[in-house]
């Protein structure tokens, strides 16, 4: 960070928002699909140390407001970073190209209850959380997410097109925020 803010006035935008990706980004995107079981002090101390990240490479002041720089950067926020990692892994579970330690983890309405056809059929069948830890736990946080996602993205097949859909819908979610 220190390099970064030393930098700020000589290097240009385009070469600061490089750094960002090679020396602070990289660090964010590592296993955040099971960041959500951490603490929500945790979270808010990491989503800081980003917002600061992208004033520097804006030359924003110190309290400017980041949601208008991540969207102009298409830097996704660090709770949406985790959503979008979340939602990406879930892409590959239903469509069938993770590992295959992961087939069945997770059933969906249709084959829970064969005999009825149901609304929500595609959606994966959620088992009623008795804590909010629960809620917090990849078994119960990954498929939740999935279900509330559009349809128009969730039924992208390609996993780059799914990745490019999802970023421009979460990106387009902080803009109307």
């Amino acid at each position: 960070m220190y390099c970064i803010k030393q930098a700020k006035h000589i290097i240009p935008e385009s070469d600061l928002k490089s750094l960002y990706f090679a020396l602070i980004h990289s660090y964010l995107a590592h296993c955040t699909a099971i960041m959500s079981v951490t603490t929500l002090n945790n979270r808010n101390r990491i989503a800081k140390i980003q917002k600061k990240a992208i004033r520097l490479i804006s030359n924003s002041a110190y309290n400017a407001h980041t949601a208008p720089l991540f969207i102009r950067y298409g830097i996704l926020p660090y709770e949406k970073l985790i959503l979008f990692s979340q939602l990406t892994f879930m892409h590959a579970v239903n469509y069938s190209y993770s590992p295959s330690s992961f087939d069945n983890t997770w059933l969906k309405n249709t084959n829970r209850q064969p005999e009825r056809n149901l609304r929500n059929a595609d959606d994966y069948s959620l088992m009623q959380p008795r804590t909010e830890m629960f809620k917090k736990s990849t078994f119960y946080a990954l498929p939740a997410a999935w279900n509330t996602l559009a349809p128009e993205i969730k039924f992208q097949q390609n996993k780059t097109t799914f990745r490019w859909a999802l970023k421009a819908h979460l990106l387009m979610e902080l803009d109307e925020n």
